[in-house]
């Protein structure tokens, strides 16, 4: 059998409510969940590193461990978490569209040719 080689060695798994939902569209199903953790195991075993993120009922667990270190704000306060939200999108989004906007001004075959 043929050595595979791996295009990527680390992927990062984002995980939500609605990833884990079953047929009735709401709560977690444990088919669902037995065979997500299948797949990872496999890609795992496969030597790829996993980073995994909860979705956002994690952020308002962790927020009620936090309260102490909230001041004026309440642990799931809505505005405060669309607030975060909008500000790790806004990151994400420039993290990524500023290299690929500066990369589409690039001539493919000059690139190539330099390398």
């Amino acid at each position: 059998m043929a050595q595979r080689t791996l295009k990527y060695g680390r992927v990062l798994l984002k995980l939500s409510g609605e990833a884990l939902a079953g047929t009735e569209g709401f709560g977690i199903a444990a088919p669902v969940v037995d065979r997500l953790t299948e797949q990872i195991k496999k890609v795992h075993e496969g030597g790829v590193s996993l980073g995994l993120v909860v979705g956002g009922i994690a952020s308002l667990g962790v927020g009620r461990l936090m309260q102490g270190l909230l001041y004026g704000v309440p642990a799931g306060d809505p505005v405060a978490l669309g607030i975060g939200t909008a500000v790790l999108l806004t990151a994400a989004l420039l993290a990524c569209g500023l290299p690929a906007l500066r990369a589409r001004r690039l001539d493919p075959v000059a690139a190539i040719r330099a390398e």
